[in-house]
């Protein structure tokens, strides 16, 4: 789908309207090139508050073989349903070429078939037009989270003995996609050439929340949470900030009394990971759309930000607020740190045999597992579960290094070690079997 040619695909948008002549977007199409975007909304009352429409070449008269062909992939699973229009928006017939369901990945969809008999050139009941097959409208509503779709490489077939007596669908004046109502607010990180960089050094390491504030908006970037630190790289197009962990979070402060909301968020990146979230949504790409005082992106891996542009409208009865989980929050923080260090006794063990490093490493499994549910969102990791399993990886990092310490310290009675029990009382006499503290560590006596 490259150039810019778009008259034969348009778009209705819940709560935007239409419909509009579609617009190309970059960078978001099968190889990188450009492609429609159709974004839904929450809570929709109709399967068809959010359409994309394909306005076909030719008026297809009933019973015309025909085959059409479309990559699409959407922002997260979903349903699609289609119908025979004539104008974009002019219903004519609910079946038009089958239903399917979008996933987060390419996939091809293809239908080969006859126009429906329904369409057969009579004036429609509703008035006002025929029913001349002319469009082919998808839609996107049947879920009720908002979704992004992308449609991309749509090809229409028709045999070519039948093309010359076809009709060509009349020229129309369509309307143009609106442009964003709203005030822009950019956060531009390559234009900040005079921040230090990590290239070389660890000076642009986020060590401590870092707060940005461009026209009443302010940007808090979290430190990692662990591993590879949150930092300020250099590149040839000017500094990034590179995120591995931890949030970015957005919001308008006092909102109700400047009386502005977020509608969108669009990151330009040089690297996204598509298990990041917004508002607790799994997000394919950078870019979100809703109404709320705060957008909170939570990084699951190497993110690569250049710059942020947030949009504000006028605050109305639909605006939200999203609340965040402090102490799940923290108590994630306290799991992941439990996690590298249990990472790094294993790795830090010298001939420990592979049965006593099994239970560690299914405890470090477990953690990992529960961790990434965490931050991506689930509703069924709580803060107790969190905590419970820090107190779970904990043991078995005790019963660990009691067996490694044991194993590597058999002869314990040398006169000058300091010995006492667990309870804290020194032992002077022959060891027997059991479990102490010597010189500081643990060991056991077998």
């Amino acid at each position: 789908m490259e150039g810019e040619n778009t008259e034969c695909f348009y778009v209705t948008e819940q709560g935007l309207g239409g419909p509009y002549l579609a617009k190309f977007t970059e960078g978001i199409g099968v190889n990188g090139g450009k492609a429609v975007k159709v974004q839904s909304a929450d809570n929709p009352k109709n399967n068809w508050d959010t359409q994309f429409f394909i306005r076909l070449p030719y008026i297809l008269p009933a019973g015309t073989p025909f085959k059409l062909s479309f990559d699409y992939k959407a922002d997260k699973y979903g349903d699609f349903e289609t119908q025979c229009h004539n104008e974009p928006g002019q219903y004519i017939h609910y079946e038009c070429v089958g239903t399917g369901t979008f996933s987060t990945d390419w996939d091809t969809y293809t239908y080969q078939g006859n126009v429906r008999s329904q369409c057969d050139g009579s004036m429609n009941q509703n008035g006002g037009y025929t029913n001349d097959f002319q469009t082919i409208a998808f839609n996107l509503s049947l879920n009720q989270n908002a979704t992004q779709f992308i449609f991309d490489n749509v090809v229409l077939e028709i045999p070519t003995d039948i093309l010359e007596s076809l009709e060509k669908n009349p020229a129309v004046d369509p309307q143009p996609y609106p442009e964003p109502q709203g005030e822009e607010v950019t956060f531009n990180f390559n234009a900040a050439t005079d921040h230090p960089v990590s290239n070389n050094s660890n000076e642009g390491d986020i060590t401590e929340p870092l707060v940005l504030t461009e026209k009443g908006v302010t940007m808090t970037i979290s430190p990692a949470v662990s591993g590879t630190p949150n930092r300020w790289w250099g590149t040839n197009n000017g500094p990034q900030v590179r995120m591995y962990s931890g949030t970015m979070t957005l919001e308008v402060p006092q909102a109700k009394a400047q009386g502005k909301a977020i509608v969108k968020v669009e990151i330009n990146n040089g690297k996204w990971n598509a298990a990041n979230t917004f508002n607790g949504e799994t997000a394919q790409t950078g870019e979100w759309t809703g109404n709320s005082t705060n957008v909170v992106l939570v990084i699951a891996g190497n993110t690569q930000i250049n710059k942020v542009v947030v949009t504000l409208a006028d605050a109305n009865d639909e605006t939200t607020t999203y609340e965040t989980n402090d102490d799940l929050a923290k108590a994630l923080e306290d799991l992941n740190a439990e996690i590298v260090n249990a990472t790094n006794v294993l790795e830090a063990a010298e001939g420990a045999s592979d049965e006593a490093k099994s239970a560690l490493l299914q405890a470090i499994a477990d953690a990992t597992d529960l961790y990434n549910k965490g931050i991506a969102g689930d509703d069924s990791v709580t803060t107790e579960a969190v905590e419970a399993m820090i107190d779970t990886l904990k043991n078995a990092v005790d019963d660990f290094n009691a067996i490694v310490v044991g194993i590597a310290s058999v002869t314990v009675a040398n006169q000058r070690d300091t010995i006492y029990t667990l309870n804290g009382q020194k032992v002077n006499a022959k060891l027997q079997k059991g479990v102490y503290i010597v010189n500081g560590k643990k060991v056991v006596v077998k």
